[in-house]
């Protein structure tokens, strides 16, 4: 289940042009009827990139949740052009929780 959850994640970062840096396992385990994963996704992309991808994320079935975040300005060299937009890295804690068996 963890494989298909970081494919996912993956793929919604491609499709809103968000850079993936890494996703990270930070915990497994179970609560009441459901086994759980959490994961860390570090990422770049522009502004409204990552706003549409944690968008995305929460607003997807099988649920995804949204544990923590921190976004971080990325530095921009020489002069910034007036259509250049805000460049961000991200990482984004997700909680994935699924019924128990259903990963196996």
């Amino acid at each position: 289940m963890a494989a298909k959850v970081q494919a996912f994640l993956q793929d919604e970062a491609r499709q809103h042009g968000v850079s993936v840096i890494s996703i990270s396992p930070l915990e497994t385990g179970s609560f009441e009827d459901f086994d759980v994963i959490d994961l860390r996704v570090e990422c770049e992309g522009e502004i409204g990139a990552v706003r549409d991808l944690i968008g995305a994320m929460e607003n997807t079935e099988p649920f995804l949740f949204l544990t923590g975040t921190d976004l971080r300005r990325q530095q921009i060299f020489g002069t910034r052009r007036p259509d250049q937009k805000l460049p961000l890295a991200a990482r984004l804690d997700v909680f994935a929780p699924f019924m128990q068996g259903e990963g196996k």
